[in-house]
């Protein structure tokens, strides 16, 4: 799907402007990131604990082992649920409505700001910590 990035500052009625690839075709998504499992809904969730995974199904860990607990995020498709964007302005308050990042794919970036003086937040939320 193609859409437009937010805050749309391109005029695409002008002379000689381009337009938007038309969406269409649908494209395999990549697999999960390391540790997740695609639902039913398609949709990346946790492997349970004492499981592991390479982005496919989850797998009993052998025994006499263990999981090496972390994030790997490889593949940028949507937000993860345990991730965050904030924007604030230089002069301390918040935009609603805002995204500060966006995802592409491979990679996460910092979408346009409302002013120069903007910050892009990220937040990731790592359970048991506080």
């Amino acid at each position: 799907m193609y859409k437009w990035a937010q805050p749309k500052i391109c005029g695409e009625d002008l002379e000689g402007a381009v337009k938007l690839p038309a969406s269409g075709v649908k494209t395999r998504c990549p697999p999960c990131n390391p540790g997740f499992f695609k639902t039913s809904n398609s949709t990346c969730e946790p492997c349970p604990y004492g499981s592991y995974s390479n982005g496919s199904d989850c797998s009993h860990c052998p025994a006499g082992t263990e999981p090496v607990v972390g994030f790997e995020y490889k593949w940028w498709n949507t937000l993860p649920t345990n991730m965050e964007t904030t924007v604030l302005s230089g002069i301390n308050f918040e935009y609603k409505g805002m995204t500060g990042w966006e995802v592409a794919g491979d990679h996460i970036y910092t979408a346009v700001g409302a002013s120069d003086n903007d910050f892009m937040i990220l937040t990731l939320v790592v359970p048991g910590f506080r």
